[in-house]
């Protein structure tokens, strides 16, 4: 794996430039609008993190528990056994037509 810097950190370094050469040089509106540009790419990346955040903890979570009282209940009420059989004959049907 590639060591890959921060790219929020890159643009809020780049935005700290551009804000220094906005006092130097007074050349505004064109480096505001390039501040602009790299303040929605901050938030761009703030989105990915939250989104990966969340991907994450899904992955990781532990789906057994909530799929064996699943079973469970469908057990009771008496639906797991004609959901089993309707599954192993559309595989039967599958594996004739292959």
């Amino acid at each position: 794996m590639a060591i890959v810097s921060d790219r929020k950190m890159l643009y809020e370094r780049q935005i700290e430039a551009l804000q220094k050469q906005i006092e130097e040089t007074g050349d505004v509106e064109t480096l505001k609008s390039e501040t602009t540009r790299l303040r929605l790419l901050i938030e761009e990346e703030e989105t990915k993190k939250k989104f990966y955040q969340i991907e994450n903890i899904r992955r990781k979570h532990n789906y057994i528990p909530l799929i064996i009282e699943l079973l469970k209940i469908l057990a009771k009420e008496g639906k797991l056994l004609p959901l089993y059989e309707e599954a192993k004959e559309r595989t039967l049907k599958r594996q004739k037509t292959k």
